[in-house]
């Protein structure tokens, strides 16, 4: 059908022309529309789970040192699972699972088991060589030869081989230390790039820590970056001694290093 004739048989001249120019203004005034809500989402883009920790890309090291009993053991389990529980599938990423605890693989994830030994640890360096790397470890903490070190079946776990994972990973690492001594292996880790959080630092207690059992909660929270997920498990922390009229018996530390020293302080302290 022949349009224009339609037009000029039915409307005045101005209003022919008005309806012929009409389908472009649409056209026009809908790419506006498209355009102004693609910067607008693009402003606002949805955070993921851990962003601080970079959960969304990193390999993960799960390590949990000899648990002295059953109760133990079933502990470290479910806190390895809750970790677990809030990892996104990311294609390519491994997930390095040491710890004794009985642990439900959700699906999805590429989960390599080892023993928490310091041979499982050494395996796990040459396996984040190269590669982003966020770990978890935790355990129960001692002094050996007046040193610190991370009990494990067999030779200790002593801050120079958490070093050494470190050194093997990409700048950018970040590391969750939970165990009496943690603070002298965060003081340690702590480089040009890398954060960590731990259950204590200039004054180690006598007490094991509760730090992890706050720590999947925390990261499912996200949101706000590293120092953020510091300041939620430092304040459960503090929040669980003070809601027991318990002394504390364990105070968390940040530190975040950047080449000239860096940042090392306590979180959340009153």
């Amino acid at each position: 059908m022949d349009h224009d004739f339609c037009l000029r048989e039915i409307l005045p001249g101005w209003k022919r022309e008005a309806m012929r120019l009409c389908p472009a203004w649409i056209l026009l005034f809908a790419v506006g529309l498209g355009c102004l809500a693609s910067s607008s989402f693009a402003q606002e883009p949805a955070a993921p789970i851990g962003t601080g920790l970079q959960l969304d890309r990193n390999d993960i090291l799960i390590f949990s040192g000899v648990a002295g009993d059953q109760a133990s053991r079933d502990q470290d389990g479910l806190i390895a699972g809750d970790l677990l529980a809030r990892l996104p599938v990311v294609e390519g990423r491994r997930i390095h699972l040491l710890t004794e605890g009985r642990v439900p693989i959700p699906g999805g994830l590429q989960v390599e088991r080892g023993e928490p030994t310091l041979a499982g640890l050494k395996n796990a360096a040459t396996a984040v060589a190269g590669r982003g790397l966020t770990a978890f470890v935790w355990g129960h903490g001692g002094l050996l030869g007046g040193q610190p070190v991370l009990h494990v079946r067999g030779p200790r776990v002593g801050v120079p081989d958490l070093i050494a994972v470190a050194n093997a990973a990409n700048p950018g690492s970040a590391w969750v230390l939970a165990f009496c001594g943690s603070g002298k292996f965060g003081a340690a880790v702590m480089g040009k790039d890398r954060r960590v959080l731990t259950s204590d630092g200039e004054t180690v207690y006598g007490s094991d820590p509760v730090l992890m059992r706050f720590v999947a909660d925390a990261l499912e929270e996200g949101g706000t970056g590293f120092e953020g997920f510091v300041a939620r498990v430092g304040s459960r922390v503090l929040g669980w001694y003070e809601e027991r009229s318990l002394v504390v018996q364990e105070q968390p530390w940040f530190g975040s290093g950047d080449g000239s020293g860096g940042e090392w302080r306590p979180v959340g302290k009153k």
